[in-house]
């Protein structure tokens, strides 16, 4: 069975080579990146708006990944769930014939050493989708922060026109 670390590494590695991942966080990282490399207060609201676009474009795009991967997860568990029914009744006969008495954590005990690589991929599913969803929600932020900012220039601007 693989170590604690090992599923880690390889669901971090996973993550890293999917494709709409990478791209998708590679455009929101370019934006932010430009974000640090120049004042906000220095953005044009040109800048900010153009910015605020590309952002909303890949919200919706990260969206969608996000939903398919957590019916992804949601798959992988049930199908974890409807193997684990199925080996119960077998295991117990099985046990049953080398165990006086096999108890419920014995017959749970074994199954879970069969499924134990459903599990393991399960959770790797579930870092993927979680991954996801939470740079969606840091992308609604990132958004909220530019439109506070849009809405503040467009103040300065009326107010330096009429004076």
């Amino acid at each position: 069975m693989k170590t604690i670390d090992e599923v880690y590494k390889e669901s971090i590695e996973a993550i890293d080579r999917a494709e709409a991942m990478t791209e998708i966080a590679g455009e929101i990282k370019t934006i932010t990146e430009a974000l640090h490399k120049v004042e906000l207060r220095d953005w044009s609201a040109d800048q900010l708006s153009r910015a605020l676009t590309k952002l909303a474009v890949l919200r919706v795009n990260l969206g969608a990944e996000m939903a398919d991967n957590m019916a992804y997860y949601d798959m992988s568990y049930l199908n974890r769930k409807l193997k684990y029914a199925g080996e119960w009744k077998p295991t117990k006969d099985k046990l049953s014939k080398t165990l006086k008495r096999a108890t419920i954590q014995d017959i749970d005990a074994e199954i879970l050493q069969k499924l134990a690589e459903d599990y393991q991929n399960e959770i790797k599913q579930k870092h993927f989708a979680e991954r996801l969803s939470i740079m969606h929600k840091a992308t609604e932020t990132l958004i909220t922060a530019l439109q506070s900012r849009l809405s503040l220039l467009k103040i300065e601007r009326r107010e330096a026109y009429h004076g």
